[in-house]
């Protein structure tokens, strides 16, 4: 068992309203300006430097807060994930590694004529009989919080020689499935990538409401602990 804790050193109990925008790659997405360096918005999602503790080593990241205007969305990302033009509600590279990237995908219920239980069974489906990435280890959790449910599908990519992790998480709101991804090599920062998605995933904030909702401490530690 390994322990992750998370520490968001900088944050007080204020939260802060954006005061500005500054336009990113893709057009109808734009990075969300604060008067102070560091703290949490009014949805309580975090912005500034964190630090992340595992293992006895530390990384640092700083996060940033975009809004996605089209489908009223707001949600966080660290600043070292670079935005790209797309068609998709979000669609960023990692770290600068072509083959690495974080996606929201959205899907009306009725346009794709599918339940979320539907919706994973075809992602089973195409994972189980792709020729060209080769999924393994597949494992499949199911998450139910408030009336929002979920699943959590992860495993290991292999195309020839070349290995990569997902983990997609797909949620059931409003009429909505959120389709979350993130694939990206086993060498690029593994633990660190992993502890994120999970922080800027729980983030999304659609219509003014955040999908998940929020316990936070006066201190804002957030514990992760994965197998």
């Amino acid at each position: 068992m390994i322990t992750y804790l998370v520490l968001f050193v900088s944050c007080s109990v204020s939260t802060s309203k954006h005061t500005g925008k500054e336009p990113t790659k893709d057009p109808e997405i734009s990075k969300l300006k604060f008067k102070v360096e560091k703290g949490i918005d009014e949805f309580y999602n975090s912005f500034g430097s964190i630090t992340i503790n595992f293992n006895e080593n530390k990384i640092t990241n700083t996060l940033e807060i975009y809004q996605n205007e089209t489908y009223n969305t707001r949600f966080s990302l660290p600043s070292n994930w670079q935005i790209n033009e797309s068609e998709n509600l979000v669609e960023a590279t990692i770290n600068k590694c072509s083959d690495c990237y974080y996606l929201i995908l959205k899907h009306n219920i009725n346009d794709i004529n599918m339940t979320l239980t539907e919706y994973l069974e075809e992602m089973k489906y195409q994972l189980q009989n792709d020729t060209t990435e080769i999924a393994t280890d597949i494992q499949i959790t199911t998450n139910n919080q408030n009336k929002t449910k979920s699943y959590l599908i992860e495993g290991l990519l292999t195309t020839g020689n070349k290995v990569n992790h997902f983990k997609s998480l797909i949620v059931d709101y409003e009429g909505n499935i959120y389709d979350i991804v993130l694939k990206q090599s086993k060498n690029v920062n593994l633990i660190e990538n992993e502890i994120l998605f999970d922080i800027v995933s729980t983030s999304l904030n659609v219509k003014g409401e955040n999908m998940f909702s929020k316990e936070i401490d006066k201190h804002f530690n957030i514990g992760y602990k994965s197998n």
